[in-house]
């Protein structure tokens, strides 16, 4: 893999993959991302050269935010371009990768938690573009870069909480662009979609109240397992023969708890699980229906359902403009590599759509799958991509940075 602003001799590149290193062998959980943004302020300003005074940081309780101004520095008439990296790491244990060497020696240190989302790879590589640019800016673009390190992506809404804290309100952003590491995609190909890219991601808790009693005597009770499953089942009739097959949409019942022994029925039950779509009316529409299906199971079996529906991310929507953008700086950076313009959404979720819904731009898909990767997914207990797709990622960044300012 290769970019035209440094090589995998160089120093940055060898400053990338050591952070990277310690960031995935130090993985901590959203929003107690602590030391994550210790060695995120110290290596801006030891290693990137970044003034200290330029360096923010608290917003989202660990998050840090850097500036950096181009020939002239910002003003009215310049513009401001904002790169987004997400910080925090998932509760997985980490299996030693046998298609991956290198993964062996910087294995996370810490019982239950590991980077399986490449957020150490999209943290290291946005340092390494953070040091090319503070160190070219009078030579290549005019303007404001904004770094932006994000904690609590993993399902705590840290963008929002970065938000709600006066991240937007303090910097003036033009656009924003993030990156994701995709191992559906073959290494090194770009994929990018325009609209919705990514899902709203709810979540439910179902709580059948029935009457428990001896498992010899099911007639004297409200069997609220028995419940479960007619409720289950009814819940993926739901998506199969309730919703229209274009609109896409995914429920997953994810956790099913019940009962302490084998000859007792159980007074209660428990379901729990996840809704997936990608616009508000399909999401609304089957709101409503998983309602309907609850209060109808309810009375059939004559117990009580409660349902608590929790919402998630909202769907993340690209805007066009700066999409075709992203698009044209790949093709320019690196020709020759390939680029999935329609890239199918997914209904997987992100919560970069707070970003996108103040401030046009777009997040762009890397794809890893191949090379010392293969077939493994996000959130996998085996997911280390090489090293060498940050050559990629941070020659990216830079080259948004270089056509956005131009």
């Amino acid at each position: 893999m290769k970019n035209p602003f440094f090589d995998n001799k160089s120093n940055i590149y060898k400053e990338m993959c050591e952070c990277r290193h310690f960031l995935h062998s130090h993985p901590e959980l959203s929003l107690e991302e602590s030391i994550t943004s210790d060695f995120i302020f110290n290596f801006l300003r030891d290693k990137a050269n970044i003034k200290v005074e330029q360096i923010h940081r608290g917003y989202a309780k660990h998050g840090v935010v850097a500036i950096i101004d181009g020939n002239g520095g910002a003003s009215e008439s310049r513009k401001t371009i904002a790169l987004r990296a997400d910080m925090d790491a998932l509760p997985l244990e980490e299996k030693a990768n046998p298609l991956c060497e290198n993964g062996v020696s910087f294995k996370s240190i810490h019982a239950n938690k590991m980077h399986a989302c490449a957020h150490d790879i999209h943290m290291a590589a946005l340092l390494g573009a953070a040091i090319y640019l503070n160190q070219n800016q009078n030579k290549n673009f005019n303007g404001q870069v904004i770094l932006i390190f994000q904690p609590g992506e993993e399902g705590l809404f840290g963008a929002k909480l970065m938000i709600e804290d006066g991240l937007l309100d303090k910097f003036k952003m033009d656009a924003i662009f993030g990156l994701h590491i995709w191992p559906d995609l073959p290494f090194g190909e770009w994929g990018i979609t325009e609209g919705a890219a990514m899902a709203n991601s709810d979540m439910f808790t179902i709580k059948i109240r029935g009457h428990g009693g001896h498992g010899a005597l099911p007639h004297k009770t409200k069997d609220p397992i028995i419940v479960s499953a007619h409720l289950i089942l009814a819940l993926q009739n739901l998506i199969s023969r309730m919703n229209n097959p274009f609109s896409p949409a995914v429920l997953s019942i994810t956790q099913i708890n019940s009962g302490t022994t084998h000859n007792i029925i159980p007074e209660e039950a428990v379901i729990a699980g996840t809704l997936r779509t990608l616009s508000t009316e399909v999401q609304s529409s089957l709101i409503e229906k998983i309602k309907q299906i609850t209060n109808g199971i309810a009375s059939t079996f004559d117990c009580t359902i409660d349902l608590d529906y929790q919402f998630g991310y909202p769907v993340m929507i690209n805007s066009s403009k700066e999409a075709k953008f992203c698009s044209s700086v790949v093709n320019k950076i690196f020709p020759g590599s390939k680029v999935h313009h329609s890239m199918t959404a997914s209904l997987g979720g992100e919560d970069f759509a707070y970003f996108l819904q103040k401030i046009p731009g777009n997040m762009i898909k890397l794809g890893v799958l191949g090379n010392d990767n293969k077939n493994i997914s996000l959130h996998n207990p085996y997911f280390v991509p090489s090293d060498e797709i940050m050559l990629a990622a941070a020659g990216y960044w830079i080259g948004l940075v270089n056509n956005y300012l131009k």
